[in-house]
């Protein structure tokens, strides 16, 4: 005996993965934009207050109370690691997102102790090659949830087979 859930998988799994493609879909299209070098904000100062986590390291800059994270996909997370957990108070040099005090920013450009890390050019000329690599996969999901949305569409439309 067939339950009825499974005439129907393939409509319900091929809905869900069309939604998750048109949601990402717009996500993309909501951060595909990068900042230009003006609408950033520069910190300069000697780091304090450093915690390393296994996925990304907060601290904030010394006499200010704002914290900054730098996440593990910003790049060379191992090398700042690596500097950080010296136990120094090395100077820092940062281009981040300009927000309000209360919140995070991004951060785009980070030099430590004259070593540049991460650099804002090379970031901004792959941000278009990530916007695209998302594109291109949200609308993979979205036909494969047409196809899906297909076949469930076929099977619930085929005659009945006689037991």
């Amino acid at each position: 005996m067939k339950f009825i859930i499974t005439k129907f998988i393939y409509l319900i799994s091929g809905t869900l993965i069309m939604l998750l493609g048109i949601v990402l879909l717009s996500w993309g299209y909501s951060n595909s934009s990068f900042p230009e070098i003006e609408n950033t904000n520069k910190i300069i100062g000697k780091i304090s207050d450093i915690e390393i986590q296994g996925w990304k390291i907060d601290f904030k800059t010394k006499g200010k109370s704002r914290q900054f994270s730098y996440y593990r996909h910003y790049g060379n997370y191992d090398a700042i690691t690596d500097i950080l957990s010296r136990g120094e108070q090395p100077m820092i040099e940062m281009i981040v997102q300009k927000t309000d005090e209360n919140s995070t920013p991004i951060i785009y450009q980070m030099v430590i102790d004259g070593k540049e890390v991460t650099n804002f050019e090379e970031k901004k000329s792959k941000h278009g090659d990530y916007t695209k690599s998302i594109y291109w996969f949200a609308i993979g999901l979205i036909f494969i949830g047409a196809v899906g949305i297909f076949m469930g569409l076929r099977m619930k439309l085929r005659p009945k087979e006689s037991e």
